[in-house]
């Protein structure tokens, strides 16, 4: 979830967390602790460095009571804008890949030893030793 404040309007930060709880609402099987939550004071360019600063410590309160990441960007002036981006990609993509390996059966994969396990979780000694593994090293 990305909420987005204006820095030169103190309201629209007071209510972000009624935001991030109309969002939950509309996603109860997302809701909680898996889901992702980005707060973005958007505009910085528009209020001068001693203003920001106090918006700026509102804004990280907030951010510890509703467990979300905090950016400053400026849409005008591209300011971290990219970064932002990067990083909600980054995100997304990465929560995606833990929901697939997510479906993958426990039972499937085995760590730490030196042999080699099948789909169906038995050892295969002969691929592990094709494969140069040995006492959890690869050679």
């Amino acid at each position: 979830v990305v909420l987005v404040c204006d820095v030169s309007n103190m309201s629209t930060l007071t209510h972000a967390a009624q935001w991030l709880q109309d969002a939950q609402d509309a996603n109860p099987s997302n809701s909680g602790h898996d889901m992702k939550v980005m707060l973005v004071v958007n505009k910085r360019d528009m209020v001068n460095d001693a203003l920001f600063g106090i918006v700026e410590v509102k804004a990280r309160q907030m951010c510890l009571s509703l467990g979300a990441e905090y950016w400053a960007v400026s849409a005008k002036s591209g300011e971290c804008v990219e970064d932002f981006f990067r990083r909600l990609a980054a995100l997304v993509f990465n929560t995606a890949v833990l929901g697939e390996v997510g479906q993958i059966a426990p039972s499937s994969i085995k760590i730490g030893s030196e042999l080699l396990y099948d789909a169906n979780g038995s050892a295969n000694q002969e691929v592990a030793k094709k494969s140069g593994c040995n006492d959890n090293k690869c050679g």
